[in-house]
């Protein structure tokens, strides 16, 4: 639904998903460079996850010493958001692309990603490229996928009289079997860094070492896919992986999501990002 936030009242409803959303996000234009000063800390992008006493410390001591330069910031980059198409994810597995720009309520969606061939019916989380070209959806298999939207993709009749797209998946990123589902998943405001989380771990999968590793000459032997554990969890399914726009901060989330009866914790971790 679309509510107008003045008046409490929805303006739009799409109805058009095939089973339990499980994720939704506007499509990203891109990364946009942050013009900052140096030492500029009334910036509202940059003031600290925990308020300014910290930066207002830093400057009694510098004072105190005779010292007030002001230390220069690290650039940072902020996502562009389209306000008119969004994607959302089911657990069914299957991904819808909607725009609000067609029609004003009960709509289908205009594209619909059925699930792919030989990959289990199921989605937890799928999120977008910074680009808006790929969207990387998360596969109870302990595979992370990235549907290309450019790419020739096949149109399958459904029982609706309408037309399916059977997606073109341009990678696929293999986690060790027993990590199992990926049920969380974001992106750093960046173009290489994709975070992936499931049983009990967050993995930083670096794109560009993947596709390093894949141009590399093929053996008899699977190459597994480069990545590194973001230490802090100990138990639980990842249920939630929020990185602020500028990339500064992460939130992690675990849980048992309601499955099975073993044992787990249940933890929200906040982290300071610095790459």
């Amino acid at each position: 639904m679309l509510w107008d936030l003045n008046t409490g009242k929805t303006t739009a409803t799409y109805t058009g998903a095939s089973n339990q959303i499980t994720s939704l996000e506007f499509r990203p234009h891109g990364l946009a460079d942050l013009e900052l000063a140096d030492g500029d800390a009334n910036s509202s992008d940059v003031d600290s996850l925990f308020g300014d006493s910290d930066n207002e410390n830093e400057n009694d001591n510098d004072n105190e010493n005779g010292n007030s330069e002001q230390k220069p910031r690290k650039p940072v980059s902020k996502v562009v958001r389209n306000d008119s198409v969004f994607m959302t994810s089911s657990i069914d597995g299957t991904v819808n692309i909607w725009d609000v720009r067609v029609g004003e309520s009960n709509q289908d969606p205009v594209i619909k990603y059925v699930v792919p061939e030989h990959v289990p019916p199921w989605c937890m989380s799928a999120t977008w490229a910074n680009s808006g070209d790929f969207i990387f959806a998360g596969r109870r298999n302990s595979t992370v996928e990235e549907l290309s939207l450019k790419m020739p993709h096949r149109r399958i009749p459904n029982s609706h009289g309408k037309n399916d797209v059977i997606p073109n998946v341009s990678r696929t990123l293999q986690f060790p079997k027993i990590s199992g589902p990926v049920s969380a998943i974001s992106t750093m405001p960046n173009d290489d860094l994709l975070l992936c989380g499931s049983n009990d771990n967050i993995r930083l999968y670096n794109l560009q070492l993947y596709d390093q590793s894949s141009g590399t000459q093929q053996t008899t032997k699977k190459q597994a896919t480069p990545f590194m554990i973001v230490p802090g969890h100990h138990g639980g399914i990842l249920s939630t992986l929020y990185v602020d726009e500028s990339g500064r901060f992460m939130v992690s989330a675990s849980g048992n999501r309601g499955w099975g009866q073993s044992a787990f914790t249940e933890t929200v971790l906040i982290y300071e990002i610095d790459f």
